[in-house]
């Protein structure tokens, strides 16, 4: 159990606390099966952090492309084109995308992390970087945080916040309440 000292260390608001509350209570009682829960879990939590659109994948690192392959997933606020052009992102060999290297290296590290994209990589590369022209911003989609936790043989558990263009970056806060909330609810 939290005490008082280690959430006001995390610096969520007690309103934000007391909205979580309400969606893991939700969850407690709701009679779906465990796909329709992480749905209402994850979208409860998108809301939270003002987020357009998120998608949830459970996948491997092929050994041999050196891609995620997703064995689940799970999308909401996002179109099927969207959702097509984000999971073709990290497979395009002519134009890698800014974020996968700094992905790939903290994924190694075998910890879970919950980064913004401006934590992976700054504004001048992610505007002129060609993966983020077309399959982020050709798609309508810019600001992004990720929580990825690694599992062992290259599998992951990832998901992915994201905000349509024009939208503000996410802040420090709503990184901290998707991390605080990640690290209790595996």
């Amino acid at each position: 159990m939290r005490t008082h000292t280690q959430i006001t260390d995390t610096a969520i608001r007690r309103e934000d606390l007391k909205k979580i509350t309400r969606i893991l209570s939700t969850l407690a009682i709701h009679p779906g099966a465990l796909a329709e829960k992480r749905r209402l879990l994850i979208s409860g939590l998108a809301e939270l952090v003002d987020a357009d659109g998120w998608l949830w994948t459970v996948g491997r690192v092929d050994p041999v492309r050196k891609c995620p392959m997703q064995t689940n997933m799970l999308f909401g606020g996002l179109s099927d084109h969207q959702v097509s052009a984000l999971l073709d992102s990290p497979c395009d060999p002519t134009a890698p995308s800014p974020c996968d290297e700094r992905l790939a290296a903290l994924v190694a590290i075998g910890k879970p992390f919950v980064h913004t994209r401006q934590q992976l990589v700054d504004d001048e590369t992610w505007y002129s970087n060609a993966s983020a022209q077309t399959y982020y911003l050709g798609h309508g989609i810019d600001q992004c945080m990720f929580a990825l936790t690694p599992f062992e043989d290259s599998g992951f558990s990832g998901i992915g916040f994201f905000r349509f263009i024009d939208r503000p970056a996410f802040t420090e806060q709503q990184r901290q309440i998707v991390q605080f909330v990640g690290s209790e609810v595996p």
